[in-house]
């Protein structure tokens, strides 16, 4: 834990941790362009997402901050080689939740959500693409229930990404379909 300097055993957390030392050793091998992919599964929270009258606790609360204690270790031990600007991390999927929970106290499939993208040289800082607004039922809600279409594809950022990783414009067709 950057905070504490507790040891972080989540999942995700180990995942990042092989990562950093497969980027410190980069040089050894004799690799200037790495990619890395590490996965957090459990969000399908159709049930016991948040925990009734403390949004703080709960399942979904419990994944986000290993998430976050996670890519802030890893974060710090990309500064402590000196890389903090030559690595992107980011996240990915095709897979929302509604705004509005359900009677379980978790949510159901939905299409819009929010990623982060941090390290590397992200520009510009905030939000990439318009933020929906949240109201239920609002002039961006499509059910009622808090689906929000998706202002901006992932393909699109990935492509920024992608070409920020030193893929030609002439050969994104190809590495995003």
């Amino acid at each position: 834990d950057p905070a504490t300097g507790a040891a972080l055993t989540s999942d995700v957390a180990m995942q990042l941790k092989r990562v950093a030392r497969m980027i410190e050793a980069r040089s050894t091998f004799g690799h200037t362009r790495q990619s890395f992919f590490v996965s957090q599964g459990g969000y399908d929270t159709h049930d016991n997402q948040v925990v009734y009258g403390n949004v703080a606790t709960g399942t979904h609360a419990t994944l986000l901050g290993d998430l976050a204690l996670a890519l802030s270790a890893f974060y710090k031990a990309m500064e402590a080689l000196g890389l903090q600007d030559n690595v992107t991390a980011f996240t990915m999927s095709d897979f929302g939740r509604t705004y509005r929970g359900n009677a379980q106290q978790g949510s159901d499939h939905a299409w819009g959500n929010n990623h982060l993208v941090i390290g590397g040289g992200v520009t510009p800082k905030g939000v990439f693409g318009r933020y929906p607004d949240p109201t239920l039922g609002g002039n961006d809600d499509i059910s009622n229930e808090g689906r929000f279409l998706p202002t901006t594809a992932q393909e699109e950022y990935l492509g920024a990404i992608l070409k920020w990783h030193g893929v030609a414009d002439s050969d994104l067709p190809y590495v995003v379909p």
